[in-house]
């Protein structure tokens, strides 16, 4: 990402919640090379109060898949995010 010119980088680790949503946590960031923190409550060099999140998690409710998928499981790959789903009896004309 580009942020004010300059390039920027976060490290996430997914992870699923116990009511199947699926929680992103940001666990370091990195702007122009610089190590910023992650800590937005301290309000010092936080790159993430810099884009507009007051957390280091962001969560996607599992409310925002059709109705009988829940997801199963969720892995980092070379590619991005691999997000493992599993249901009954849903309608495919929702995906």
């Amino acid at each position: 990402m580009s942020l004010l010119g300059l390039s920027g980088e976060a490290e996430i680790t997914p992870s699923l919640g116990s009511d199947g949503s699926l929680i992103l946590t940001i666990t370091s960031t990195r702007m122009g090379g610089n190590d910023l923190g992650v800590d937005v409550a301290t309000g010092q060099d936080s790159m993430l109060r810099y884009i507009g999140l007051d957390s280091p998690q962001i969560t996607v409710p599992a409310k925002s898949l059709p109705p009988g998928l829940r997801p199963t499981s969720v892995i980092v790959t070379s590619d991005g995010l691999r997000l493992s789903l599993a249901g009954s009896r849903v309608n495919l004309g929702q995906l």
